[in-house]
Protein backbone atom coordinates (compact mmCIF):
# COMPACT_ATOMS: atom_id res chain seq x y z
CA UNK A 1 0.00 0.00 0.00
CA UNK A 2 1.00 3.15 -0.96
CA UNK A 3 2.01 5.73 1.90
CA UNK A 4 1.33 9.58 0.62
CA UNK A 5 3.03 12.74 2.46
CA UNK A 6 0.81 15.44 2.25
CA UNK A 7 2.64 19.14 2.89
CA UNK A 8 0.18 21.70 4.48
CA UNK A 9 0.22 25.43 4.28
CA UNK A 10 3.86 24.91 2.20
CA UNK A 11 5.61 23.38 5.32
CA UNK A 12 6.54 20.11 6.51
CA UNK A 13 4.56 17.56 7.82
CA UNK A 14 4.44 15.32 10.76
CA UNK A 15 3.94 11.62 11.11
CA UNK A 16 1.81 10.44 13.79
CA UNK A 17 2.32 7.09 15.15
CA UNK A 18 1.69 4.61 17.50
CA UNK A 19 4.19 3.08 19.97
CA UNK A 20 4.27 -0.10 21.84
CA UNK A 21 4.13 0.88 25.60
CA UNK A 22 8.01 -0.65 27.01
CA UNK A 23 8.06 -4.00 28.44
CA UNK A 24 8.06 -7.06 26.42
CA UNK A 25 9.57 -8.59 23.62
CA UNK A 26 11.66 -5.91 22.43
CA UNK A 27 12.26 -4.11 24.93
CA UNK A 28 15.03 -3.37 27.35
CA UNK A 29 15.37 -5.19 31.39
CA UNK A 30 16.98 -3.66 34.42
CA UNK A 31 19.93 -6.31 34.07
CA UNK A 32 20.35 -7.57 30.08
CA UNK A 33 18.56 -5.14 27.90
CA UNK A 34 17.50 -6.52 24.51
CA UNK A 35 18.09 -3.95 21.76
CA UNK A 36 15.75 -4.93 18.58
CA UNK A 37 12.46 -3.36 18.37
CA UNK A 38 9.37 -5.07 16.88
CA UNK A 39 8.62 -3.86 13.20
CA UNK A 40 5.56 -3.08 13.02
CA UNK A 41 2.70 -1.08 11.50
CA UNK A 42 3.16 2.15 10.08
CA UNK A 43 1.90 5.42 11.05
CA UNK A 44 -1.56 6.73 10.95
CA UNK A 45 -2.44 10.01 8.65
CA UNK A 46 0.24 12.90 8.65
CA UNK A 47 -0.36 15.69 11.11
CA UNK A 48 0.57 19.37 10.74
CA UNK A 49 2.16 21.48 13.39
CA UNK A 50 4.01 24.67 13.75
CA UNK A 51 7.52 24.50 12.16
CA UNK A 52 9.41 26.24 15.41
CA UNK A 53 11.29 23.19 16.43
CA UNK A 54 14.78 24.36 15.74
CA UNK A 55 15.15 26.69 18.34
CA UNK A 56 17.05 25.24 21.22
CA UNK A 57 14.46 25.98 23.83
CA UNK A 58 11.71 24.70 21.74
CA UNK A 59 14.30 21.14 21.62
CA UNK A 60 15.39 21.15 25.09
CA UNK A 61 11.57 21.15 25.74
CA UNK A 62 10.78 18.09 23.93
CA UNK A 63 13.61 16.32 24.68
CA UNK A 64 12.51 17.08 28.75
CA UNK A 65 9.19 16.39 27.73
CA UNK A 66 9.36 13.10 26.18
CA UNK A 67 12.14 11.43 28.43
CA UNK A 68 14.71 10.61 26.25
CA UNK A 69 17.84 9.91 27.53
CA UNK A 70 16.19 11.62 31.20
CA UNK A 71 18.12 10.17 34.37
CA UNK A 72 22.03 10.28 33.32
CA UNK A 73 23.90 12.09 35.41
CA UNK A 74 27.42 12.43 35.18
CA UNK A 75 28.44 9.31 37.44
CA UNK A 76 28.77 6.07 35.96
CA UNK A 77 25.76 4.10 37.57
CA UNK A 78 23.29 1.14 36.12
CA UNK A 79 20.72 3.12 36.43
CA UNK A 80 21.97 6.19 34.27
CA UNK A 81 23.12 3.28 32.25
CA UNK A 82 20.17 2.19 31.47
CA UNK A 83 18.35 5.22 30.99
CA UNK A 84 20.82 6.18 28.23
CA UNK A 85 20.16 2.80 26.87
CA UNK A 86 16.39 3.28 27.19
CA UNK A 87 16.96 6.39 24.64
CA UNK A 88 18.52 4.40 22.31
CA UNK A 89 16.01 1.50 21.70
CA UNK A 90 13.49 4.22 22.12
CA UNK A 91 14.71 5.81 19.17
CA UNK A 92 14.99 2.47 17.48
CA UNK A 93 11.22 1.37 17.46
CA UNK A 94 10.10 5.52 16.73
CA UNK A 95 12.03 5.47 13.61
CA UNK A 96 10.94 1.55 12.75
CA UNK A 97 7.34 2.79 12.76
CA UNK A 98 8.09 4.91 9.84
CA UNK A 99 5.71 4.01 6.63
CA UNK A 100 8.07 5.41 4.12
CA UNK A 101 11.69 3.57 4.26
CA UNK A 102 13.44 6.81 2.74
CA UNK A 103 12.60 9.08 6.40
CA UNK A 104 14.93 6.25 8.39
CA UNK A 105 18.59 7.03 8.13
CA UNK A 106 17.72 10.73 9.26
CA UNK A 107 15.11 9.63 11.80
CA UNK A 108 17.46 7.58 13.52
CA UNK A 109 20.16 10.24 13.03
CA UNK A 110 17.96 13.17 14.91
CA UNK A 111 16.59 10.74 17.50
CA UNK A 112 19.95 9.90 18.77
CA UNK A 113 21.20 14.03 18.97
CA UNK A 114 18.62 13.67 21.08
CA UNK A 115 20.14 11.20 23.20
CA UNK A 116 23.38 12.84 23.21
CA UNK A 117 21.54 16.25 24.22
CA UNK A 118 20.56 14.58 27.05
CA UNK A 119 23.81 13.46 28.50
CA UNK A 120 25.72 15.86 30.39
CA UNK A 121 28.52 17.67 29.23
CA UNK A 122 30.94 16.82 32.14
CA UNK A 123 31.39 13.40 33.71
CA UNK A 124 31.65 9.92 32.78
CA UNK A 125 29.26 9.49 30.29
CA UNK A 126 30.65 12.73 28.14
CA UNK A 127 32.93 10.56 25.85
CA UNK A 128 29.66 8.30 24.72
CA UNK A 129 28.17 11.30 24.52
CA UNK A 130 30.61 12.85 21.66
CA UNK A 131 30.39 9.48 19.78
CA UNK A 132 27.00 9.50 19.69
CA UNK A 133 26.54 13.12 18.70
CA UNK A 134 29.49 12.16 15.94
CA UNK A 135 27.34 9.43 15.02
CA UNK A 136 24.17 11.64 14.41
CA UNK A 137 26.12 14.31 12.65
CA UNK A 138 26.98 11.52 10.03
CA UNK A 139 24.02 10.17 9.63
CA UNK A 140 22.42 13.67 8.78
CA UNK A 141 24.98 14.12 6.40
CA UNK A 142 24.18 11.13 4.29
CA UNK A 143 20.57 11.46 4.63
CA UNK A 144 21.60 15.42 3.30
CA UNK A 145 24.12 13.67 0.17
CA UNK A 146 20.91 11.98 -0.97
CA UNK A 147 18.36 13.86 -0.32
CA UNK A 148 15.25 13.02 -2.87
CA UNK A 149 14.34 16.11 -5.07
CA UNK A 150 10.60 15.26 -5.25
CA UNK A 151 9.95 14.33 -1.21
CA UNK A 152 9.96 16.97 1.52
CA UNK A 153 10.69 16.74 4.98
CA UNK A 154 8.65 15.59 7.59
CA UNK A 155 8.22 16.22 11.14
CA UNK A 156 7.34 13.33 12.86
CA UNK A 157 5.40 13.26 16.30
CA UNK A 158 3.91 10.24 17.91
CA UNK A 159 0.25 10.61 19.44
CA UNK A 160 -0.01 11.33 22.73
CA UNK A 161 0.26 13.78 25.93
CA UNK A 162 3.80 14.18 25.73
CA UNK A 163 4.55 12.07 21.90
CA UNK A 164 8.37 11.16 20.85
CA UNK A 165 8.73 13.37 18.26
CA UNK A 166 11.56 14.79 16.26
CA UNK A 167 12.73 18.19 16.79
CA UNK A 168 14.12 19.23 13.25
CA UNK A 169 12.50 18.23 9.36
CA UNK A 170 13.52 14.77 8.69
CA UNK A 171 15.13 14.30 5.50
CA UNK A 172 14.34 11.65 2.89
CA UNK A 173 16.57 9.91 0.70
CA UNK A 174 15.77 9.71 -2.97
CA UNK A 175 14.99 5.83 -4.09
CA UNK A 176 18.00 5.01 -6.38
CA UNK A 177 20.02 6.07 -3.50
CA UNK A 178 18.88 4.45 -0.50
CA UNK A 179 20.82 1.18 -0.82
CA UNK A 180 24.27 3.28 -1.28
CA UNK A 181 23.02 5.65 1.90
CA UNK A 182 22.01 2.95 4.03
CA UNK A 183 25.11 1.20 3.71
CA UNK A 184 27.14 4.48 4.77
CA UNK A 185 24.93 4.71 7.47
CA UNK A 186 25.71 1.24 9.11
CA UNK A 187 29.40 2.16 8.61
CA UNK A 188 28.63 4.96 11.00
CA UNK A 189 27.18 3.01 13.38
CA UNK A 190 29.95 0.37 13.38
CA UNK A 191 32.28 3.22 13.56
CA UNK A 192 30.60 4.62 16.50
CA UNK A 193 29.91 0.87 18.07
CA UNK A 194 33.90 0.55 18.00
CA UNK A 195 34.41 3.69 19.52
CA UNK A 196 32.68 2.80 22.19
CA UNK A 197 34.01 -0.65 22.52
CA UNK A 198 37.38 1.51 22.72
CA UNK A 199 36.25 3.95 25.24
CA UNK A 200 35.40 0.64 27.66
CA UNK A 201 39.15 -0.16 28.01
CA UNK A 202 40.31 2.91 28.64
CA UNK A 203 38.56 2.88 32.29
CA UNK A 204 37.55 -0.78 34.56
CA UNK A 205 34.73 1.69 36.09
CA UNK A 206 32.89 2.46 32.71
CA UNK A 207 34.09 -0.60 31.02
CA UNK A 208 30.44 -2.61 31.56
CA UNK A 209 28.46 0.67 30.79
CA UNK A 210 30.34 1.67 27.81
CA UNK A 211 30.33 -1.89 26.59
CA UNK A 212 26.44 -1.78 26.91
CA UNK A 213 26.18 1.32 25.29
CA UNK A 214 28.09 0.19 22.61
CA UNK A 215 25.65 -2.96 21.91
CA UNK A 216 22.67 -0.13 21.91
CA UNK A 217 24.47 1.52 19.32
CA UNK A 218 24.94 -1.14 17.29
CA UNK A 219 21.61 -2.78 17.25
CA UNK A 220 20.36 -0.42 14.93
CA UNK A 221 21.93 -1.80 12.38
CA UNK A 222 18.83 -4.02 12.43
CA UNK A 223 16.65 -0.85 11.96
CA UNK A 224 19.15 0.94 9.04
CA UNK A 225 19.67 -3.24 6.70
CA UNK A 226 15.55 -3.19 7.20
CA UNK A 227 15.53 0.07 5.14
Amino acid sequence: MMTKFKILGGAAVVLALTLPALGGEGSENPTGPTFVPPFVPPFTSPVFVPQDLTKPSERRRIINTTGIGTGIGTEISPTATTNLIRGINSAQTFCARLPDLAYRIDCLSNQLEQVAEAIPDTGEYTEAKQIVQQAARKLNATARRNASPSKRPANLRAPGVAPQRSTRPIVPIRPERLAQATAEAVAIVEEAETLLLRASQTSERRKVAYQQIALAVGSTKVLLRAS
